[in-house]
């Protein structure tokens, strides 16, 4: 039987990516990588949270998205799952998860489009609750 360890995340960077050099002077990124979740409540609502992923790219991939990705861009990584185990100060064991990028696509951000003269149309208005100008009193 063949095994398999892939892992592909579509989210958003928690923060901009950071640079660390090792060994050899190889370059590697490591970045935060939030994905939503949808949780019922209690009360039968549903709450939307975010789950954390580590995410590390080495060599072309880090440079890639050192150069080029910032805080809240779209990322979509393909990699692998990589456990870590240590033993902390105290003498416990830890462990944790990262996964290793062999690709990571940078989306981008969202277009926020605005109208020219900063008004919001009269459906956006709507929407947000907003009255409508001819009903304000002054």
């Amino acid at each position: 039987m063949r095994t398999m360890n892939k892992v592909m995340l579509l989210g958003r960077l928690g923060q901009d990516p950071e640079r660390k050099q090792v060994k050899g002077g190889k370059t590697l990124a490591r970045f935060s990588l939030a994905t939503d979740k949808n949780v019922r409540q209690e009360d039968g609502t549903w709450e939307t949270m975010a789950e954390w992923h580590q995410v590390t790219a080495w060599e072309r991939q880090a440079e890639q998205v050192l150069k080029k990705a910032r805080r809240g861009d779209a990322v979509a990584v393909v990699g692998r799952l990589q456990y870590n185990k240590w033993e902390d100060p105290d003498g416990r064991k830890r462990r944790s998860s990262t996964v290793v990028a062999e690709t990571v696509s940078i989306l981008g951000r969202p277009k926020i489009s605005e109208p020219a003269d900063g008004e919001l149309p009269k459906a956006a208005k709507a929407d947000a609750g907003l009255p409508e100008e001819s009903s304000i009193p002054f």
